[in-house]
């Protein structure tokens, strides 16, 4: 599995509506998290965890493993969870060394996962392609 090893758990967002509160108590439902907007006064209690990559390998790569670092400059982080080329995200820490690609185009993703157990639902990712030397 390409060195990414871990337990195989998913953390997926659930089905129901989110609640954003605006001004005096009125509560706003919100069917589809990733069309939440902004709107003025209001505070959503959707995870608002983001997540960077510093550190990745170049848009080509000959060697057979890839490093990467990466954080999250949202307070309340405290894991990360990586996947590549679609697998299972799996937890992992920064940096994580990726071994035993073979040649191809590959695709790294990362997450930050907050003290509640919620992900970062726009994951940082990197692509690159390992090349024969």
């Amino acid at each position: 599995m390409f060195g990414l090893d871990g337990p195989d758990t998913i953390n997926a967002l659930d089905d129901g509506p989110d609640t954003s509160h605006c001004g005096a108590g009125t509560d706003v439902a919100q069917t589809d998290v990733a069309q939440i907007e902004t709107v003025s006064g209001c505070e959503s209690t959707d995870s608002a965890t983001e997540t960077e990559i510093t550190l990745k390998p170049e848009r080509r790569i000959t060697t057979r493993q890839a490093r990467f670092r990466f954080q999250s400059p949202t307070a309340g982080a405290t894991g990360f969870e990586c996947s590549l080329d679609g697998a299972v995200f799996t937890p992992c820490a920064s940096p994580q060394v990726v071994r035993n690609l073979p040649p191809g185009s590959h695709r790294f993703a990362v997450r930050a996962i907050d003290a509640d157990g919620d992900a970062d639902i726009s994951p940082a990712k990197a692509a690159f392609k390992r090349v024969k030397k």
